[in-house]
């Protein structure tokens, strides 16, 4: 039986690769009723739509400034282009795992994907999925193009008790 999907992702340029303070990012934290917590991980679903040429991809964890990405307070491992992109136009979820980091109860995060020696143009580049459609909230949902580009970024935290 075949199955049709639908992916929404936004493309990391070049710009947004090399950038000194991220301007592409999914902004987080851990809210109330849960604890202060350890960031062990995070999966993301990135798209290497046709040959994009880069030599690793890791991902970034930024505090806040008054809204906005302060400072960078940790970086994931990563993974090369090789172990990315062994076709054109694949769709991969790749989990990075970070030393542990302490996240504050109510404070926010800025997550961002970072490609190194990246360049990208409309036809080879890498997309980051956004939550499209999102099936953890699915009623209410607008589900077109014209909503669908400002849903978050996909990301799955791995965590535990601070």
């Amino acid at each position: 039986m075949p199955f049709d999907w639908d992916h929404i992702g936004k493309p990391i340029s070049t710009a947004d690769a090399i950038a000194a303070t991220p301007n592409f990012y999914q902004k987080f934290r851990v809210t109330n009723g849960y604890r202060s917590q350890l960031l062990k991980e995070a999966v993301v679903g990135l798209f290497f739509y046709g040959e994009p040429a880069f030599g690793n991809v890791k991902l970034e964890v930024w505090s806040d400034n008054n809204g906005v990405p302060g400072r960078k307070l940790a970086e994931s491992d990563s993974f090369n282009q090789l172990e990315c992109n062994v076709d054109p136009f694949v769709y991969r979820i790749l989990g990075f795992t970070f030393p542990l980091i302490a996240l504050k109860q109510n404070t926010y995060y800025y997550l961002t994907v970072k490609p190194s020696a990246y360049t990208g143009d409309a036809n080879s580049h890498i997309a980051w999925r956004q939550a499209f459609p999102n099936p953890a909230m699915p009623a209410g949902l607008t589900l077109t193009l014209e909503y669908g580009i400002k849903f978050p970024y996909d990301v799955v935290f791995t965590s535990s008790d601070l």
